[in-house]
């Protein structure tokens, strides 16, 4: 049984809340199978993209 999109980042939001952070979700896709990006940004403003990788 494979972990779906929708519970993966519902789970993600939690521990970011949990710990104090700030998340929201931008868009969504499909809820079994979709691809998960997330922008992580610092206090100095920096920025990352995180994605899947390439197959």
């Amino acid at each position: 049984m494979r972990v779906t999109t929708d519970l993966f980042v519902s789970a993600l939001v939690r521990r970011i809340f949990a710990a104090g952070g700030f998340a929201a979700v931008v868009k969504r896709g499909a809820t079994e199978a979709g691809a998960v990006f997330v922008i992580a940004r610092g206090r100095l403003g920096d920025a990352s993209l995180y994605g899947p990788a390439p197959q």
